[in-house]
Order: C-alpha cells, then structure tokens, then sequence
C-alpha cells in the first residue's frame, strides 16, 4: 500500500489560511460575522476547527461544503464553545470525584479481607482473587507488583507517597497504591475481586442513591464513567461522544433513584451510550450527596446564562446542540429537589 504521506507530489487539501481568509471563508457558508475583529479574537481563543467542527450540526443547512442555516452568527459559535468547555469540566470534576471514592473503597475493602503486606502471601496474591478471572488476575497483579516496585512504565510520574513508603516502610498498603493507579487499572483491580467484595463495594458507592444495586450494572456503568474520563480529558466534542460500553436498559428498570418517584432512569438510557448515559451513571455512582448537589447546581448555572437570542433562547438549547435531553436534566432536577 503506498503512503499518501511520503508522495513528493504534494498539495494539501486544506491549505493554511490567515484569520482574515477563515473569517471570508465562514462568511460565504453563511455565517453571520458584524465585527471582524470579535471574530479574530476567538479564533485565536478556540481556533477555527474548535469552534466550527464541533457542535454545530443543528446549525448547518447543508455539509460538504457545510453551510449554515440563515440568522446564525459567529457570537453563537463562541457561546457553544464557552458552554461546552463549562460543561466538560463540570462533567469530568464529577467523575473525578467518583474516581477518588471508589479508590478509597476499594482500598479499604481490600485492606480488610486480605491485610497490608503488599509482598509475599500478601493482599497481592493471585489465590486471594476470582477464579472465573484467573487471566485478568494474572495480568493486573503483574501491573500492580510492577507498580509496587517501581517498575513499570509509568513510575517515573510516581507520587512522593509511593517513593516515601519504598524507601521506609517494609509495605506499601492499598490505601498508597491506589493512588498510583489509573482508572483503569483501579476498573480491573475490581473486576478480579470475589463477588461478595465486589457487592460491598457496589452498595457503599451506590447506596445514597439507588435502591436495586446490581454488580451487573455497577460494572458497565463503572467502564462507561471511565471512557467518558478519556473522552473529557482529551478535549473530544461533546455532543460526539459516545462509549462502545453497553447499557442493558432492562438492567435499569431494576433501580430508582432515592427521593424520585416520577422519573426513571430506564426511560433515559438509549443505545447510543451518549452525555444522557454519563449523567445516568454519575448519578448512580455518586455516594457523595453534596457532590451532586454542587453539580447540580454547577448545570443549572450553564443553563441560566443561555440569553435571549434566537438560537440560544430554544429551549431544547442542550438537546438540539449537545445531545443532553431536557428528561435528563428534569430527572437530575427530580432527585435533587
């Protein structure tokens, strides 16, 4: 196969272009620009793929080449932008939280049943683990011995904790080694534990609020939380995100959410595995009240400062541009109030 790449014939198909040749080119797809020198300022700010190849597609007319609907201006391109890297924030401040109490938990539960001794015949042993995982098993206690001492590839970003505890103590406890681990590592730490750990677990990091806790459905919610990580932390669009984790909608009937009677999760998730799923699972996963409650608050503050103007006075503003439904945010608001 011959690498287009290495062609000395080249001429590239998208071509540099001057602010002043990107703000001509937006104008004749039919975006409205009335101050050239607003429009220069941002796209120095965002630049011109952030903002125009992003969340626009309820905005386009035509693709190829895209042509915007009559009366959409350049300004509502930059509110998108602004609300959408808010909202990215919001959502991976959130995660993270999740991701630090369930690093807490599992260390604790771990430290419980199998003690401290992070050397021989200590809570690193593959005998201490599923049976029904024994590949999984081999592969992460391979990872975390690798971590425990320094070796493996990511040690040269190790915590001072770690190092103090190598060079000082004669263990490392799980408490210290979880916060070496990613996401990841820590989703597969889990899925190597006996069931009634991973139960206990499951009920601490769900109990304040879901009634119906399934280790069937604490998992994929779990794998999707961590892929969303990925996607916020490496700046994807949102209103393109989507997990190739399942969620079994018949697994969600099972739950309701504590203080909501009217609306149920189940009548939210859909196929698509988008930011409506995200929302389900860090709501099902928070075990932290005050965190949703400032999360909550957090959304509906990026919802109040959508102005009157036509595009941004829609009120399906967050479903047409982000894919975040107005049943979503209705039972957000349902649980909190």
């Amino acid at each position: 196969m011959t690498n287009k790449f290495m062609s000395t014939n080249f001429s590239p198909d998208k071509p540099f272009k001057t602010y002043s040749q990107q703000i001509d080119l937006l104008k004749t797809r039919n975006l409205t620009i009335t101050d050239d020198e607003f429009a220069e300022h941002f796209l120095k700010v965002y630049s011109y793929y952030d903002l125009i190849n992003g969340n626009v597609d309820s905005l386009l007319a035509s693709h190829h080449p895209d042509k915007f609907k009559d009366n959409v201006t350049f300004e509502n391109l930059v509110q998108i932008k602004f609300i959408e890297e808010r909202l990215k924030s919001l959502f991976l401040s959130q995660i993270l939280d999740i991701e630090k109490s369930f690093k807490t938990i599992l260390a604790y539960h771990i430290s419980e049943n199998f003690g401290v001794n992070s050397g021989v015949d200590g809570y690193l042993t593959k005998s201490n683990y599923s049976p029904s995982q024994s590949k999984q098993v081999k592969t992460t206690m391979k990872k975390l011995r690798d971590i425990r001492d320094g070796t493996a590839m990511t040690s040269k970003h190790e915590s001072k904790s770690i190092i103090y505890y190598r060079e000082n103590h004669n263990h490392i406890p799980p408490w210290i080694l979880v916060n070496e681990l990613t996401f990841g590592e820590l989703f597969f730490w889990y899925k190597c534990l006996p069931n009634d750990i991973k139960i206990n677990i499951n009920s601490e990091l769900m109990s304040q609020t879901v009634d119906g806790i399934d280790t069937e459905l604490f998992i994929p919610m779990l794998d999707l939380l961590r892929e969303f990580r990925n996607f916020f932390a490496h700046n994807s669009v949102l209103s393109q995100m989507k997990s190739d984790r399942q969620l079994n909608k018949s697994q969600f009937k099972k739950i309701t959410l504590k203080n909501n009677n009217s609306i149920k999760p189940a009548d939210i998730i859909s196929q698509n595995n988008d930011i409506n799923c995200c929302l389900i699972a860090i709501l099902c996963l928070s075990n932290d009240y005050d965190q949703i409650d400032y999360f909550y608050h957090q959304l509906y503050a990026l919802v109040n400062i959508i102005d009157e103007e036509p595009l941004s006075g829609n009120e399906n503003f967050f479903s047409d541009i982000f894919n975040l439904s107005t049943r979503t945010l209705q039972l957000l608001e349902a649980y909190i109030k």
